[in-house]
């Protein structure tokens, strides 16, 4: 069984997100080449 309690700091949740939004910006290449790779290597890597 799974219990989710909401963050005791709400805006862990918020900081959380926008970190994560801003990774994937400044990493969209990489992102690219792992799913090219994923395509025909299992797991993206040799």
């Amino acid at each position: 069984m799974t219990v989710t309690a909401p963050t005791p700091f709400p805006n862990v949740a918020t900081l959380t997100e926008r970190e994560r939004a801003t990774l994937l910006e400044r990493t969209r290449r990489s992102g690219e080449y792992f799913e090219r790779a994923r395509q025909v290597m299992p797991g993206g890597v040799p």
